[in-house]
């Protein structure tokens, strides 16, 4: 009987496809870069809806890689959240972190958090007192780089942040974009007692002071507190004799920048508040406050009694 052992074949692992998935990723500078809005979504350099986040220069050019538009000569960068513009990408990368909500450095005596460890250093100089950016014009001190910069301004009589309704002139962007809510109404901020509405927060901050009664700001010399420390600042300047406000058209100089606007309505024969009895203009509110006596009627004296004297 002859043997027959057939031999099989080796085994051979069998080879299973797996699907493939994209990779999950925490958004980083790059996704904030690229994708636009809170949505994150990803879209074609060429839509309309990337022409919205980023600069012609990219748009224009169908297919470019993020890659070769982050080493692109080309300035200013673009934040895809914002429109800010920066002149340099680590500088973006850093303001990206303000969309993201990370902050990962808190304030060891407030425990305030900030997305960058510059950010945190400069809220510290708070808690010490510090300020080492000093201005070449008057010695006025800062704790943040970019006010003194701001500051500097104010010398320089520059103004590079111009509204696109009316054409004023501001020294800092804030400003603008806070002149800016004049022309569309907007009031953001609003009194949690009374319910009146403010177009700046440290105005709606400076009156909820009236609801508390606080006064933080006193004088050194004489004790006096003021809700607002400008009114503080011009107040000290009555301790120290200074007038900083001078009229351009007689020299006459004042305390206040309320007092020299009021007089320099006499320059320019504006009488804001008339009379409604005689119809006599004034230009403060001041002497058509004493002028008003004089329509009040004077009350007449009663004739007293005589007394009779009994002897």
């Amino acid at each position: 009987m002859e043997d027959t052992n057939d031999e099989k074949p080796p085994l051979r692992p069998t080879t299973i496809e797996r699907p493939s998935f994209p990779e999950v990723r925490t958004p980083s500078h790059l996704d904030l870069f690229t994708q636009p809005g809170p949505s994150r979504r990803t879209f074609d350099l060429t839509s309309t809806l990337a022409s919205r986040f980023l600069p012609p220069f990219l748009t224009a050019i169908p297919g470019l890689p993020i890659q070769q538009y982050l080493a692109h000569e080309k300035r200013p960068l673009i934040c895809g959240e914002c429109g800010k513009e920066f002149g340099d990408l680590n500088t973006l990368k850093n303001h990206l972190l303000n969309h993201t909500g990370q902050k990962t450095y808190p304030c060891g005596v407030c425990g305030k958090t900030f997305a960058l460890h510059g950010n945190l250093k400069t809220h510290e100089l708070i808690h010490s007192g510090e300020k080492p950016h000093v201005c070449g014009a008057c010695g006025k001190r800062f704790t943040v780089l970019g006010n003194l910069k701001t500051h500097e301004m104010t010398h320089t009589g520059e103004k590079p942040h111009i509204c696109s309704v009316c054409g004023k002139g501001f020294s800092a962007r804030s400003n603008l974009k806070t002149h800016e809510l004049i022309h569309t109404g907007e009031k953001p901020h609003a009194c949690g007692v009374c319910g009146k509405r403010f177009t700046v927060i440290g105005n709606l901050k400076t009156h909820e002071l009236i609801h508390t009664g606080e006064k933080p700001f006193s004088c050194t010399v004489c004790g006096k507190s003021f809700n607002v420390r400008g009114n503080l600042k011009t107040h000290e300047l009555t301790h120290t004799g200074e007038k900083p406000h001078s009229c351009k058209q007689c020299g006459k100089s004042f305390t206040a920048l309320s007092n020299l606007k009021t007089h320099q309505l006499m320059h320019n024969g504006d009488k804001l508040h008339v009379c409604a009895v005689c119809g006599t203009g004034f230009t403060s509110l001041e002497s058509f406050n004493h002028h008003a006596l004089i329509h009040l009627p004077v009350p007449q004296k009663q004739d007293e009694p005589e007394i009779e004297i009994i002897s």
